[in-house]
C-alpha cells in the first residue's frame, strides 16, 4: 500500500534521526525530509556509519584517509545546504564496505539507542534492507535493532533498489510505502546532493577503481518523491 504523506505525518513533531551508510545517502534518500526538519526547528541528526573511503580504490592522490576526510567535509557542506550545522552530524567512521560482521556494531547500536533517547527522537530512517550494498544492509539491521529497543518508528529508504530494481516492492509485502514530495525543499535537496562532488564529478582521476553516480539516478532522486517504507506491525 502506497500513500502520499507529509512531514508532520512522518514525525509527529518529534526530532528525527537519519542513518546513512555513506556520505551522500542522507541527501539522496532523505534530503527533503531533513531540509524540512531543519526549517521547522523540530530537530534532526544525520548519523554517518562509514567513512566513505572505498569509492575510489587505488588512488595515490586520495588514499583512504584523505578520501575519508574529503567525504566528511562534503557531508558537512551538504548538511549546511539543507539548513543544518556540523553539530547535526554524528560521524561514526567505520571502514567503508567492511561493516558486515564488524565487532563495533553492538557498540554502535548502544550509542544510537542513547543518542535517540537523549534527542527525544520519534523516528529513525535508514537505508532499506533490500539495497544490495553490504553497508546499506548493515545500516538497515542497526536501525531495526535501535528502533525496537527505544520504541521508534523505523522507516527504510531505498537507494540502489530504487534505481536498479523496478520490481523491488515485490519483496516488501507487509510494508507501508510513504511518499514525501520534495515540494519547496527540492532546491535545497539538489544543492545538498551536489555538495558530494567526489561522487558526481571526475574529481579523482587516478583511481584504479573509480565510482561515479549515474546522472539519471541522481536526477530521479533529486526530483521524485522520497520513498519511506514502514513495516506493518
Amino acid at each position: 500500500m502506497a500513500m502520499t504523506t507529509s512531514f508532520d505525518a512522518l514525525t509527529h513533531g518529534a526530532p528525527l534521526v537519519v542513518l546513512a551508510p555513506h556520505p551522500d545517502d542522507e541527501s539522496l534518500g532523505c534530503g527533503a525530509l531533513l531540509a524540512q526538519a531543519f526549517a521547522a526547528g523540530t530537530g534532526a541528526l544525520v548519523v554517518c556509519l562509514t567513512d566513505g573511503s572505498a569509492s575510489h580504490k587505488g588512488s595515490r592522490r586520495y588514499p583512504p584517509s584523505r578520501l575519508a576526510a574529503l567525504r566528511r567535509r562534503e557531508l558537512e557542506e551538504a548538511v549546511l545546504r539543507l539548513g543544518g550545522t556540523p553539530r547535526d552530524i554524528l560521524w561514526l567512521g567505520l571502514e567503508d564496505a567492511r561493516t558486515a560482521g564488524n565487532p563495533r556494531i553492538p557498540a554502535v547500536i548502544r550509542l544510537l539507542c542513547r543518542t535517540c533517547q537523549r534527542l527525544g527522537a520519534g523516528s529513525l530512517f535508514a537505508t532499506l534492507e533490500t539495497d544490495p550494498h553490504t553497508d546499506h544492509k548493515t545500516a538497515a539491521a542497526i536501525a531495526e535493532a535501535v528502533a525496537a529497543r527505544v520504541g521508534l518508528r523505523h522507516f527504510g529508504y531505498p537507494i540502489w533498489t530504487r534505481w536498479q530494481r523496478p520490481d523491488f516492492r515485490a519483496d516488501l509485502t507487509g510494508w507501508t510505502e510513504h511518499r514525501l514530495p520534495p515540494g519547496p525543499h527540492a532546491a535545497r535537496k539538489r544543492a545538498a546532493i551536489a555538495a558530494h562532488r567526489s561522487q558526481l564529478e571526475p574529481l579523482i582521476d587516478d583511481a584504479a577503481v573509480s565510482f561515479r553516480l549515474d546522472p539519471g539516478f541522481v536526477e530521479d532522486l533529486s526530483t521524485g518523491p522520497e520513498l519511506f517504507f514502514e513495516r506493518s506491525r
